[in-house]
């Protein structure tokens, strides 16, 4: 073996060394950050989003006659505390405009008041506006009932 081919072997050897502690190591531990990151907010971030015509901020000056109010809410602590969020303004960060009971009051009661709806129906089946517990369901969640 002759001095140059020694000489590129050895910058060969240089050159995957920090290959792979400059590029491939680093990658494999942000890699793995990340999924411990997922691993972390799959536990304790929690988010919900969706639009209802049934519920609109006692704040606001509007007419409902069908009129959607889109909410988009997170809990960054398991659902102990959920906080409204302005997707409108969104890049790449998270405005957070305040707790949502104060920024939305009764929002969340309507939310719960609707999965009792939705759980009712799933359990029991269809509802009878006949009958007063099931009126009550119906109210709660925002529905009007009325009976001719």
């Amino acid at each position: 073996m002759t001095a140059i081919n020694a000489i590129l072997l050895l910058i060969g050897i240089a050159v995957w060394v920090i290959f792979i502690y400059g590029i491939v190591i680093p990658k494999i531990q942000e890699w793995k950050d990340m999924k411990e990151t997922i691993k972390r907010y799959g536990k304790t971030y929690l988010s919900k989003s969706g639009g209802t015509s049934l519920y609109f901020p006692p704040t606001w000056n509007k007419i409902r006659d069908g009129k959607n109010f889109n909410y988009y809410l997170e809990s960054f602590d398991s659902g102990k505390n959920w906080y409204a969020i302005d997707k409108d303004k969104l890049f790449d960060e998270v405005l957070v405009l305040g707790l949502v009971d104060h920024v939305y009051p009764g929002l969340m009661d309507h939310l719960e008041e609707f999965d009792n709806l939705t759980k009712r129906v799933t359990e029991k089946g269809g509802l009878d506006i006949t009958d007063s517990s099931d009126v009550k369901v119906l109210t709660d969640a925002g529905f009007i009932v009325s009976q001719k």
